[in-house]
């Protein structure tokens, strides 16, 4: 039983993580591309 529980604690850690990790990278990616870049650039190649 403490095996399946500290098992499941590192499931849940790993994957708070990696959801943490995935967010910071949201952020930085949103943050290098404003939203009116790619219609800017839409509008120029027109």
């Amino acid at each position: 039983m403490i095996g399946v529980f500290q098992y499941s604690t590192a499931l849940g850690w790993a994957s708070l993580i990696i959801y943490i990790l995935c967010f910071f990278i949201w952020l930085v990616v949103w943050s290098e591309i404003p939203p009116g870049t790619c219609h800017q650039r839409s509008i120029l190649l027109r």
